[in-house]
């Protein structure tokens, strides 16, 4: 069978239209008020669920992890703590992440890139990966427990 003889026979065999008395077709666009009402509300539903949701990882995906030093320690006796953030966040959204997380409002909120170390395995050299940093100051009485 030539290519030709394919062409013809795939256009011969094509679908015919959906008759308007279809009652599959008639089903479809004949919907009461009360079923567009409810499909908007189980809409409006999964939306908030997912709104929720996101909330929880979008803070804990800013917030990477606290910087456990010693220079951190003494950081946080005048009430700075400093956290790795991810390289996307800036000052606004690592402020907000510190008040969904820990409920505490900064003062202020500082933001460094930090770039990753040279290394070497024998003839190998390679770097760490660079990462951003973060320092959070708080007012004066206001806590945050990195331990739990």
């Amino acid at each position: 069978m030539g290519i030709l003889d394919r062409i013809t026979k795939k256009s011969a065999a094509e679908p015919k239209p959906i008759k308007s008395t279809d009652k599959t077709a008639v089903k479809k666009v004949d919907l009461s008020a009360e079923a567009k009402v409810k499909s908007s509300a189980k809409k409006d539903e999964k939306k908030a669920t997912v709104k929720k949701s996101t909330t929880a990882l979008f803070a804990y995906d800013i917030i990477r992890e606290p910087v456990l030093t010693e220079k951190g320690d003494r950081g946080q006796m005048s009430g700075k703590y400093t956290f790795y953030v991810a390289t996307s966040a800036n000052k606004v959204l690592v402020a907000q992440a510190i008040w969904e997380l820990y409920g505490v409002k900064p003062v202020a909120v500082r933001v460094m890139n930090v770039a990753g170390k040279k290394v070497r395995f024998g003839r190998l050299q390679g770097t760490r990966k660079n990462r951003k940093k973060a320092i959070i100051t708080l007012k004066q009485g206001d806590m945050i427990s990195l331990t739990e």
